[in-house]
């Protein structure tokens, strides 16, 4: 069965956050200067570039006006982080109580001496 990569989930997966810090570094916009331009304070846009805070509709229509970048865009990347991050706890639990049935099978069996 071929592997699709939708399938794949991240470890660590990534904040659209951090996407939008690269974009303004790389357009050479500070952020102070960027939050005031989209009328949104700065720490608010500071905790969304430390993924802290999820953008909104709202933030991505301005991101949208702003950088060019549609704001289907901007929810599609926070979506996709949102699942992620489900989907790693989804897989976390299972991880967590296999370890837990091994355990105790191991415990039961002694299966260090077989």
């Amino acid at each position: 069965m071929a592997t699709n990569a939708k399938d794949i989930i991240p470890i660590r997966p990534t904040h659209p956050g951090s996407v939008l810090k690269c974009e303004l570094q790389a357009r050479g916009i500070k952020q102070k200067d960027f939050a005031r331009a989209i009328g949104m304070p700065a720490p608010n846009l500071s905790e969304v570039i430390k993924g802290k805070r999820h953008i909104t509709e709202t933030i991505a229509i301005k991101l949208e006006k702003a950088l060019g970048i549609s704001f289907q865009i901007w929810m599609n990347l926070q979506n996709r982080y949102n699942y992620i991050l489900k989907r790693r706890a989804e897989i976390d639990s299972v991880d967590i109580a296999a370890t837990m049935e091994e355990q105790s099978i191991s415990s039961i069996l002694n299966l260090t001496y077989i």
